[in-house]
């Protein structure tokens, strides 16, 4: 019958026997599963071995559904984490999240080797810029009222609700993000006055209405 040999590591490899047949194979590199046929008995056999992928995850913190990961400037996956084989070599891992800053993480990947590292991101410094008209009106963000008039706030990355109101005007209402490639959100806001309704009515029916 056949004969199954398994290396174990670079170098070293498991035979197996039978009835005073012996295998003989030298290894070049790596790891590898060979089957040896029966015209193969008695010969040396070079089995060619590849190298064992290190397993590597990466997990960001905080995190993020919407976290991108690139390998050498290379976009591979988008998520709270990266886990993926890779062939044993030097590696940079980009961690990029809109509301923080972009985190690179150095790897040396090892045949047959687990890395399992945690990488905090830094969030962004970041400012609402906003100026109103009327001056007196009122600026809420996230449903917090942050000042009237006008507003400069240092805020971290991420997204906020814009709300101006005022008595007699027509309210706006704006979603801004703050991210690391636009961390300074300015915003001028006009509101318009509400406009006024006039109802008449007319006795007897039928009259006329003159207006100037």
């Amino acid at each position: 019958g056949t004969r199954r040999a398994r290396s174990i590591s670079e170098g070293t490899i498991r035979r197996e026997t039978s009835n005073l047949h012996r295998l003989y194979a030298s290894i070049t590199s790596g790891a590898a599963e060979r089957v040896i046929e029966k015209h193969e008995k008695g010969q040396n056999v070079t089995i060619i071995l590849t190298e064992l992928p290190a397993f590597v995850s990466l997990t960001s913190e905080p995190e993020l559904d919407n976290t991108r990961w690139l390998v050498d400037d290379v976009l591979v996956h988008v998520g709270p984490r990266l886990e993926r084989e890779f062939i044993p070599g030097a590696y940079v891992v980009s961690i990029d999240n809109p509301y923080f800053q972009v985190s690179t993480v150095k790897l040396e990947a090892r045949r047959a080797e687990k890395i399992n590292l945690k990488q905090s991101l830094q969030a962004v410094d970041g400012a609402l810029l906003i100026k109103v008209t009327p001056e007196d009106a009122e600026i809420s963000v996230n449903g917090d009222v942050a000042g009237t008039g006008s507003l400069d706030q240092k805020r971290p990355g991420g997204a906020y609700d814009i709300r101006i109101s005022r008595d007699g005007y027509v309210s706006t209402e704006e979603k801004v993000e703050v991210t690391h490639t636009v961390p300074v959100i300015e915003r001028s806001y006009h509101l318009k006055p509400v406009s006024a309704y006039l109802t008449v009515f007319t006795k007897p029916e039928g009259g006329q209405l003159l207006l100037n």
